[in-house]
C-alpha cells in the first residue's frame, strides 16, 4: 500500500487479518483492549495546529523554499524569483520603473483572481499594456501593472528580455521561461507621494487552485461529464474539500515527476462513498444573509515539505468529514451520520465477551463551549476569531465550569461556514455515550462510519443511533467487536448562522489633500486715491494649513482653455493673493490651486470669475512728454437749406501703426441747433490690414434735439498695432433736419501715442 501518514484525526480503521497470527490469546487481548472512539471535535483538535491565517503572509526570498501550490482557493504572498529590478526613464526621472517577478505556485493551472497591494484589494483593468499587462485602477492608475502566467507558457516574457536582457546583474535570458510555474510580473512606476518608502509595496495574490479531478464529472466512472483521470486538460479548479482530499489520496503530480500524496489507485476509493461525501459538501444552505452557499468549501496553500495527511486532516476538519481504511479500501463521510444499516437489541450482544461503556468523559476531555479562528478574505486573509458559542445549560451540567475548545480552521476562509462547523462540533461533543460491544457473525456487514440502531432496555435506548468507529474481527469465532459512539443527525442540521461581522483590515487611505475654501473673484487694483486702475483676479483660501508649505496656482482663459499663467506662493498663512499681470478687462478666467505638502495632493476644481471693465491703460498712466499729439480742428456751421445731411465734416487717417504701438484717439465738439432744427453726429472708424480696408464702423453717435442749447460731445478709445501693416482711419459725420441753422464748433480728432 502506498505510504501515507495516517496518524490524524478523522481517519479511522478496522483491524483484521493482521491479528490472525496471534492465535486465540492474541484475539482475546484485542477483545479486551477495544478502544472507545473520540468525538468528532476531539479528532478535529488532534492534528498539530496550524495558524489560521495564510501560510505565506509576505513574499518570500531565497532559493531554498520548498515547492508550494494553492489547493482549492486561497491566498499567498508568493516567492520572489529574483531581487527587484529597475529600468527606464520618465522625463528627468531615471530608473522610473521597478519590476517584481513573484512565483505564486509550482503547479500549472492556478488562476489569479485578486491582487492585494499595500494591504488593500486593487481592481485590475481589462485592456492590457503591451509590455506590463493589466493596469491597476483607482489611485494606482498609471503607476502599477500586473501580468500573470499560469504555468502553461512556452517562451520567456518578452518585456523581461527587452528591459533586462542586458541587465548588469542576473540578465533575463530566453531560457527563463518558468515552465509549469505560475508567476506574476508586477511593474511599478515611481511616484514619491504615492508609494512613499513602501517600494516595492506589500503584495498578496488570491488564487483559484490547481486543476483537480472530480470523478463526479467523469462519465466513464459513473459520473457525468468530460473529465478523465488520464487527461489533466479536462480537470478544473474546485473549492469542494472532499474533491481536494480525493486528489491527495490519488496523488498530486509535481513538476519534477514525483507525487505528493497517497498514490492510491481509483479502485481503493469506492466512488459511491466519495460521491456522497462530495455531494454533501455541495448542498446549498443559507448563508445567514438572505442568500445561499455551498455547505462546505475549503482552501489551502500546500507546501510539499508538509505531510499530506496533515493537509487531509485540515480539509476534513472544515467539512465535519471522516475517512476510514477498511482492508485497503478508503471510505468517506461528510457531516451527519448516515442512515442505520444494522439494528440490534440487548439480546444480540455476546455477553460472554468483554463490554466497555463510557457514559461521561472527564472534564479534561470534554467541552461545553467552542472558540474558532479562520482566515478572513475581507480582512486580507488575516486570522479572525469567529463569535464563540457558549451554553449555560451545559456549563451548569459541568459544575458551572466553562470548558472551551480552541479550534483553528486554516482551511476555511468562509465565515458563515466556520460558525456552522463550530455549532455542529460542539453539539455532537455533548453526546457522550461510548460503547465497546461484541456482536454475532451477522454483524460482519458493519464497517467503520456505518450507523446502527440500538434498542436497549438496560440502557433506556429506543432505536438510538450509534456510529461505528472501529471494527475488530475475531477470525476464530467470527465475532465482531465494535466501538460505537452516540450520534444524531440533528447535530448537523444547519441553522444558517449569520457570517461573523468583519472589520476590514484594509488601510483607510485619506483622500488626496486639496486647498480648502478656495474662491476666485474678479477685482481691480486701485491707486493711492482708490481709483481702479488695473483689472485683476483675487484668489483666496483657508489660511490655517499647518502642514502646507506653499500654494501652486494656474489661470486659464475660459473661452480657449489655454493656461496663460501659473506659479506658486509660500505665503500660505495670508490666505489670499492678487494676480494682475497679463489680466485683461471684461474677460472670463478660470483658476485652480494645489497644496505643496508631504502627502498625496490634488488640484481643486476649476473656478470661474469675470474681470471688471477696468481699462488697463488710463490717462494717469501717460506721463508728460510721453506722447505725441496730432490735432485737427475746425469751426463749421450750416443751415437747413444747405445739403449737409450725412456730410463728412472731418476725416483723418492715423497712418500705419507699428506693432506694439498704442494710441489714445479722441474726438470732441460743441454743437447746438435752432428751435426748429435737430442735429445728429456720428464718429466712425475703419481698419486696414493686409492692404484691405474694413467697412466703417460707428464708434459714437449722439442726437441733439431741436431747441437744445450748445452742449459738448466727445469720446475716446485705445488702438494698438497688432500686425505689421495695420492702419486706422476716422471720420466725423453730421446730419441735420428741420428748418433753421445748426452749429458745430471746434470739432477735433486727437491722437496721442503712448510710450511702448
Amino acid at each position: 500500500m502506498p505510504g501515507l501518514a495516517l496518524a490524524i484525526g478523522g481517519i479511522v480503521s478496522t483491524i483484521g487479518t493482521a491479528i490472525a497470527a496471534l492465535g486465540p490469546i492474541g484475539s482475546l487481548i484485542v477483545r479486551l483492549v477495544i478502544s472507545v472512539a473520540a468525538s468528532a471535535l476531539m479528532q478535529a483538535l488532534a492534528p498539530k495546529p496550524r495558524e489560521p491565517g495564510i501560510k505565506t503572509e509576505v513574499t518570500q526570498v531565497g532559493g531554498t523554499n520548498p515547492c508550494s501550490f494553492v489547493l482549492l482557493s486561497y491566498a499567498t504572498g508568493g516567492t520572489r524569483t529574483c531581487p527587484p529590478m529597475s529600468h527606464g526613464s520618465v522625463g528627468k526621472t531615471p530608473n522610473a520603473y521597478l519590476t517584481e517577478v513573484i512565483e505564486v505556485g509550482d503547479i500549472a493551472g492556478q488562476t489569479l483572481t485578486r491582487v492585494m497591494m499595500n494591504d488593500e484589494y486593487v481592481t485590475l483593468g481589462t485592456i492590457a499594456h503591451p509590455d506590463y499587462g493589466l493596469p491597476v485602477l483607482g489611485r494606482y492608475a498609471g503607476y502599477a501593472w500586473v501580468k500573470y502566467y499560469d504555468g502553461t507558457q512556452t517562451v520567456a516574457d518578452p518585456m523581461l528580455i527587452a528591459k533586462y536582457g542586458s541587465y548588469p546583474e542576473r540578465p533575463w535570458s530566453a531560457d527563463m521561461i518558468g515552465r509549469g510555474l505560475c508567476y506574476a510580473i508586477v511593474t511599478f512606476r515611481y511616484k514619491r507621494d504615492l508609494w512613499g518608502s513602501a517600494v516595492p509595496p506589500r503584495l498578496r495574490f488570491e488564487v483559484a487552485g490547481i486543476p483537480l479531478y472530480d470523478p463526479r464529472r467523469d462519465t466513464s466512472v459513473g459520473g457525468s461529464g468530460i473529465q478523465r483521470w488520464t487527461n489533466k486538460g479536462t480537470w478544473v479548479a474546485s473549492t469542494n474539500p472532499m474533491v481536494g482530499v480525493y486528489n491527495i489520496m490519488r496523488g498530486i503530480a509535481l513538476a519534477d515527476g514525483s507525487t505528493w500524496g497517497g498514490g492510491f489507485a481509483g479502485t481503493d476509493l469506492p466512488l459511491a462513498s466519495w460521491f456522497a461525501a462530495m455531494n454533501e459538501c455541495d448542498v446549498l444552505v443559507g448563508n445567514g444573509a438572505a442568500g445561499t452557499e455551498a455547505q462546505y468549501r475549503a482552501g489551502f496553500e500546500v507546501s510539499v515539505d508538509e505531510q499530506p495527511a496533515d493537509t487531509i486532516a485540515e480539509l476534513l476538519k472544515v467539512c465535519s468529514g471522516q475517512i476510514a481504511e477498511i482492508g485497503g479500501i478508503w471510505k468517506a463521510r461528510v457531516g451527519a451520520v448516515g442512515v442505520s444499516v444494522f439494528s440490534i437489541t440487548d439480546g444480540d450482544i455476546v455477553i460472554t465477551s468483554p463490554q466497555d461503556y463510557s457514559p461521561f468523559p472527564s472534564f479534561t476531555s470534554s467541552y461545553n463551549g467552542i472558540h474558532a479562528t479562520y482566515p478572513e478574505p475581507a480582512m486580507l486573509w488575516e486570522q479572525k476569531e469567529a463569535p464563540p458559542l457558549y451554553n449555560a445549560t451545559w456549563e451548569a451540567q459541568d459544575q458551572g465550569q466553562r470548558l472551551i475548545a480552541d479550534l483553528g480552521m486554516p482551511a476555511c476562509p468562509y465565515g458563515a461556514q466556520a460558525r456552522r462547523v463550530m455549532a455542529a462540533y460542539i453539539t455532537e461533543e455533548r453526546r457522550f455515550r461510548r460503547h465497546g460491544l461484541t456482536l454475532p457473525p451477522d454483524a460482519a456487514v458493519l464497517e467503520p462510519l456505518d450507523a446502527l440502531a440500538w434498542t436497549s432496555a438496560a440502557n433506556g435506548y429506543s432505536a438510538k443511533v450509534f456510529e461505528i468507529s472501529e471494527v475488530v474481527e475475531d477470525l476464530h469465532l467470527c465475532l465482531q467487536q465494535v466501538s460505537v459512539r452516540e450520534r444524531d443527525s440533528a447535530d448537523y442540521v444547519s441553522t444558517n448562522p449569520a457570517p461573523p461581522p468583519v472589520v476590514s483590515a484594509a488601510p483607510v487611505i485619506p483622500p488626496d489633500q486639496v486647498v480648502p475654501l478656495f474662491a476666485l473673484t474678479g477685482t481691480s487694483i486701485a491707486d493711492d486715491i482708490g481709483t481702479a486702475r488695473r483689472p485683476a483676479l483675487s484668489l483666496t483660501w483657508e489660511p490655517d494649513l499647518d502642514d502646507v508649505t506653499g500654494i501652486m496656482w494656474e489661470v486659464r482663459v475660459q473661452a480657449t482653455g489655454v493656461v496663460m499663467a501659473r506659479g506658486s506662493t509660500q505665503d500660505v498663512a495670508s490666505g489670499a493673493m492678487i494676480l494682475g499681470e497679463g489680466i485683461l478687462p471684461s474677460t472670463v478666467y478660470e483658476s485652480r490651486v494645489r497644496p505643496v505638502v508631504e502627502r498625496p495632493s490634488a488640484w481643486t476644481a476649476w473656478l470661474s470669475a469675470t474681470t471688471p471693465a477696468t481699462a488697463p491703460v488710463q490717462r494717469p498712466d501717460i506721463g508728460l512728454g510721453a506722447v505725441s499729439d496730432k490735432v485737427t480742428s475746425t469751426i463749421a456751421s450750416y443751415s437747413a437749406s444747405t445739403a449737409f445731411n450725412g456730410t463728412v465734416l472731418l476725416s483723418t487717417a492715423l497712418g500705419p501703426v507699428a506693432v506694439g504701438d498704442m494710441y489714445f484717439v479722441a474726438f470732441g465738439a460743441v454743437i447746438s441747433g435752432s428751435a426748429t432744427h435737430s442735429l445728429n453726429v456720428i464718429f466712425q472708424r475703419r481698419i486696414r490690414t493686409g492692404g484691405i480696408w474694413s467697412p466703417m464702423e460707428t464708434i459714437y453717435q449722439q442726437s441733439v434735439p431741436a431747441g437744445a442749447s450748445a452742449i459738448g460731445i466727445g469720446t475716446g478709445l485705445l488702438v494698438s498695432g497688432l500686425f505689421q501693416d495695420v492702419e486706422f482711419s476716422f471720420r466725423f459725420i453730421v446730419a441735420g433736419s428741420g428748418a433753421g441753422t445748426g452749429f458745430i464748433q471746434n470739432p477735433t480728432i486727437s491722437y496721442q501715442r503712448l510710450v511702448r
